[in-house]
């Protein structure tokens, strides 16, 4: 740049919003405006080569650079995308507006450093977000906010009302910790605060009032205390996914109601809990994982992890008696998860009916007490007292370690399942048998807690000498009231052969029933030389 000519520097002073304002200045003439406090330069001519005559204004600290940017433009510098009519008209928006399409709950104060009390900041955020007077319903203003990764440590229950999308970077990312002894977060209906004696005073909840729309993703919530993690209340049509749920329970606090990963709680009969989904759920240190004693409806639990706790679900233990809530929780199902590491039962059915337990798996120290399968066995993993839920496809692991493997040929045996049932267990059990020499001995067992039907279908295979197959279904009847040992227990075997005439009756089944252990035990005699004899089988139980 050629510099033309170096003359004294003109500087004028006024009041840009004050009679006629900013003037136009001569070319490299400086202007202040004191209200302002903004500063400006003078163009200069175009007979100079100005490319314009006016006043060009200078960025100081004073300027709020959001409110002078407009040229964001989504991949700006890609002609494939047309983000406006055409490439000659893009749509351009300003950093602020840009920014604000994310909201951050450190933009309210929060700071997620595991020390500072982030209740009011959390709190504060979800209330101008979802309960501001001024936004409340409106569908522009049901944005998501954003929790990045960090512990926050709050102090007060986090009150979550319609409309709320709070999302963290990930379980073991976003944690939230509560340090008092209070539930960690509670769904509440859309009325303001104002108008509540306390923030979580429910007041007539109708319609467009109830808990409604929510999402909250990705976070971990753990409990200091024996309290509640997240307290669902009068809520519908909501998503819980991707979470952890993390308290101190551990066996010696024993049972403990209010203490619950989640728990499901209607207002009234015509306003209640239904119509959720909890998705890719970890619970873990809490003496009930999932709890409802109200008539919750068609709440769905999947792909979850529940271990380490006195129950895993429990629904209608302890009826509150408020108008509607005398059936139970009714057609909920839990489907494709994990239970491990339960004290008592992994799910308890006390009060309710269409509840479904689907392709669950049941895997070590359910119902032992924390001991092993060779331990003293406390409770079934199942338990329907009411009758109407049903479990299908489910999957133990009790079914194979007691009955079939031999280190636990003592241990008592409860039944997978109790109370009231017309279930199939999943998963087929193998048992190689070889002759007898004319006894009958152990081939498998099964659960005699109560008095029950088992239907088992078989498949018996003799491979390598006698090459037969034979398939059938064993019906044993438990009668424990009956005090005849001959007919306390009975054994039918309805079978199709397929095979040489010789072999068609060298197999029988007997059955015998043991009460100290609670554990009835199939019997069976071969007289085959087969060293490749094989049973498969699987068991449906009717109780």
């Amino acid at each position: 740049m050629a510099v033309v000519q170096i003359s004294r520097i003109q500087v004028r002073r006024g009041k840009e919003n004050a009679d006629t304002g900013v003037p136009q200045l001569a070319g490299g003439e400086f202007a202040w405006a004191v209200d302002t406090q903004s500063l400006y330069i003078g163009n200069g001519a175009v007979s100079e080569g100005s490319p314009s005559v006016g006043n060009t204004k200078i960025l100081t600290e004073s300027d709020d650079l959001f409110s002078l940017t407009n040229s964001y433009q989504y991949a700006k510098l890609k002609s494939y995308i047309t983000t406006g009519s055409d490439l000659d008209r893009p749509v351009k928006r300003s950093l602020q507006n840009r920014l604000d399409d994310f909201i951050n709950v450190k933009a309210f104060g929060a700071a997620g450093d595991g020390t500072t009390d982030d209740t009011a900041s959390i709190q504060r955020a979800i209330d101008q977000l979802f309960l501001n007077d001024a936004t409340i319903g409106q569908e522009f203003a049901r944005v998501k906010l954003l929790v990045p990764a960090g512990n926050y440590k709050i102090t007060e229950t986090l009150y979550i009302p319609p409309f709320a999308s709070i999302v963290g970077d990930g379980k073991e990312k976003t944690v939230i910790t509560q340090t008092a002894d209070k539930p960690v977060m509670k769904t509440v209906d859309g009325e303001l605060p104002v108008n509540k004696l306390t923030r979580d005073d429910l007041l007539t909840t109708t319609g467009p009032n109830q808990t409604n729309q929510v999402l909250i993703q990705g976070i971990t919530i753990k409990n200091s205390t024996n309290n509640i993690g997240l307290f669902v209340q009068t809520c519908k049509d909501s998503v819980f996914r991707d979470l952890g749920f993390e308290g101190p329970w551990i066996a010696i606090d024993g049972d403990i109601a209010n203490n619950n990963a989640i728990y499901l709680e209607q207002l009234n009969a015509a306003i209640t809990t239904n119509s959720n989904m909890f998705e890719n759920i970890t619970m873990s240190g809490y003496s009930r994982l999932i709890n409802a004693d109200d008539e919750v409806v068609n709440n769905k639990f999947t792909n979850c992890v529940l271990h380490n706790s006195r129950y895993g679900v429990v629904f209608g233990s302890a009826p509150r008696g408020i108008p509607g809530s005398s059936a139970g929780p009714l057609d909920n199902t839990i489907t494709n998860s994990l239970f491990r590491l339960i004290h008592s039962q992994a799910i308890w059915i006390a009060l309710g009916t269409g509840n479904i337990s689907s392709a669950n798996r049941f895997e070590d120290n359910i119902g032992y007490n924390f001991g092993g399968a060779s331990s003293v066995t406390k409770t079934s993993v199942l338990s329907f007292d009411n009758p109407g839920n049903d479990s299908v496809g489910d999957t133990f692991l009790r079914s194979k370690q007691l009955g079939t493997d031999l280190n636990y040929v003592a241990a008592p045996y409860v039944a997978e399942i109790t109370g009231y049932v017309v279930s199939t267990l999943a998963g087929q059990q193998k048992v190689p048998l070889g002759n007898t020499a004319g006894s009958f001995l152990d081939c498998f067992r099964l659960g005699g807690t109560e008095d029950c039907v088992y239907e088992i279908e078989y498949i018996f295979t003799s491979n390598d000498v006698s090459h037969f197959t034979r398939k059938g279904t064993l019906t044993i009847t438990l009668n424990r009231n009956d005090l005849n040992s001959a007919s306390q227990i009975a054994l039918t075997d309805d079978y199709e052969y397929a095979g040489p005439d010789t072999y068609d009756e060298s197999l029988q089944f007997v059955a015998r029933f043991e009460d100290g252990i609670d554990t009835i035990f199939v019997e069976y005699n071969s007289n085959l030389l087969d060293t490749a004899q094989n049973l498969v089988y699987k068991v449906s139980i009717i109780s």
